[in-house]
C-alpha cells in the first residue's frame, strides 16, 4: 500500500510532531506500507507569509499530487487539510492535543482563532482520527462531539535509538557533565520540551530556588527551542538550556542526567516520558491525566500549581537515586511503545480505512 504523508511544516522542525512524522516516514516500510511526501515548492519569506503560500498550495496542488504518486489515502499528521475534500481519496488526520481549547492563553490569539476553525474543519471531513492518548481521545470526543468509533488511540512510539544504544559509561558521563558546566556531584535534573507558557516553567524555577537557597546540589538542563510566553529567569550557574541537539545527543543527554522533570499545565502524550524511561531515568512529573497514562506507576507525581510539591519530589528521588547502570524495573512497560507495536496498528489502521 502506498500512503501520502502531508506534515504541515512539523518535518522543518525538531518538536513532537516532527519525530512523529519522521518516524512513520523511517519505518513504516518495514510493515509493508510505502509512505510518500508530496513534492512542493520551496517557499520564502516570513513565518505568516510561508504560510499562506502553503494553505494555497495545499488547496490547489495536493489532490493532483496524490493522483500522481497513485497513493490508497492520505495521512496528515499536522491536522491541516484541504478545504475540499474529494469522495474517492481517503483521509486519516492526526490530532495530537486540544491545547488550543485547554489552554488558549499559551496562544497568540489570532492564531489561536485559526488553529481552532483548521482543526474543527479537519476532522469532520477526516475518515479517521487517529490521535496519541486515551486522555486526549476523551477530550475530543467531549469538545469536538465526535462519535468515539471514528476516533482511533495509537500511541507514540519511541524511537528505535532509545532502545538500543548503549548505557553512556561512568567516564563519558563524568566528562559530559564538566563540558556542561555541572558537576559530578550534583543531582541533575533534564527538562526536555519547548519553552513555553503551557510547560508551567515558572513552577519549577520556583522549586529550584529554594532548593538552592537551602545550598541543595542540585542542577537543570532545559532541552528545547523558545516558543510563545516564556520569560528566562536570571541567569545561574545551576541551570543551563540548550537549543535542540540531534538524537544521539539527546540520548547521552538522558543519559547523563540523574532524573527527567516535566511540569507541564497540558500534554498531549509526552514523548520525553517514553525516551526518558527507556533509558531507565525516573521521570518526575505534574499530576496531569496523559502523564498517569503513560508513565503508569513508574512516574513520580505532583500537583502542577505546587512548587512546594515538586521541591519535595525532586528531594525524594534525591534520596533513593538508583545507580547509573542499574536494570530499569519498568523496561516491560516501555514495551507497550515499541515500535514494532505501534507500526502494526498504524498498517491495522490503514487497511481499515481503505476498506
Amino acid at each position: 500500500m502506498r500512503i501520502l504523508i502531508e506534515d504541515g511544516f512539523a518535518l522543518e522542525r525538531r518538536g513532537g510532531i516532527g519525530r512523529y512524522t519522521r518516524f512513520l516516514l523511517e519505518n513504516l516500510p518495514q510493515v509493508g506500507i510505502e509512505p510518500l511526501l508530496p513534492s512542493r515548492p520551496s517557499w520564502r519569506g516570513g513565518r505568516t507569509l510561508r504560510r499562506l503560500q502553503y494553505l494555497w498550495w495545499l488547496n490547489s496542488a495536493l489532490a493532483s499530487e496524490a493522483e500522481k504518486k497513485t497513493v490508497s489515502l492520505v495521512h496528515f499528521t499536522n491536522f491541516v487539510t484541504p478545504l475540499r475534500k474529494t469522495k474517492r481519496l481517503p483521509w486519516i488526520v492526526t490530532l495530537h492535543d486540544l491545547a488550543v481549547w485547554r489552554v488558549p492563553e499559551a496562544f497568540p490569539r489570532g492564531y489561536a482563532a485559526y488553529l481552532r476553525t483548521a482543526i474543527g474543519w479537519s476532522v469532520r471531513h477526516a475518515d479517521k482520527v487517529v490521535t496519541v492518548s486515551r486522555a486526549i481521545k476523551r477530550e475530543i470526543t467531549e469538545i469536538l462531539g465526535l462519535p468515539e468509533e471514528k476516533v482511533a488511540v495509537i500511541p507514540n512510539a519511541v524511537d528505535p535509538l532509545f532502545l538500543s544504544a548503549s548505557k553512556l559509561p561512568p567516564d563519558q558521563r563524568q566528562s559530559w557533565r564538566h563540558r556542561l558546566g555541572f558537576s559530578q556531584e550534583s543531582y541533575l535534573l533534564l527538562y526536555v520540551g519547548a519553552l513555553e507558557r503551557r510547560k508551567n516553567l515558572p513552577v519549577l524555577f520556583q522549586a529550584l530556588e529554594s532548593l538552592w537557597r537551602k545550598r541543595i546540589p542540585v542542577a537543570l538542563l532545559l532541552v528545547g527551542k523558545v516558543g510563545h510566553g516564556f520569560v528566562p529567569p536570571a541567569s545561574s550557574p545551576f541551570w543551563r538550556h540548550l537549543g535542540s541537539p540531534n538524537d544521539e545527543e539527546l540520548v547521552r543527554l538522558y543519559d547523563l542526567a540523574d532524573a527527567l522533570v516535566l511540569p507541564s499545565l497540558y500534554e498531549g502524550f509526552g514523548f520525553p516520558v517514553v525516551e526518558a524511561l527507556a533509558r531507565g531515568l525516573r521521570p518526575i512529573l505534574s499530576d496531569i491525566p496523559v502523564f498517569r497514562e503513560v508513565a503508569g506507576p513508574f512516574g513520580v507525581y505532583f500537583p502542577p500549581e505546587d512548587a512546594q510539591a515538586l521541591e519535595e519530589r525532586i528531594l525524594e528521588a534525591m534520596n533513593t537515586k538508583e545507580p547509573h547502570n542499574a536494570t530499569p524495573p519498568h523496561s516491560e512497560w516501555v514495551q507497550h511503545f515499541h515500535p514494532e507495536r505501534v507500526l502494526q496498528a498504524y498498517k491495522a489502521l490503514y487497511e481499515e480505512v481503505v476498506q
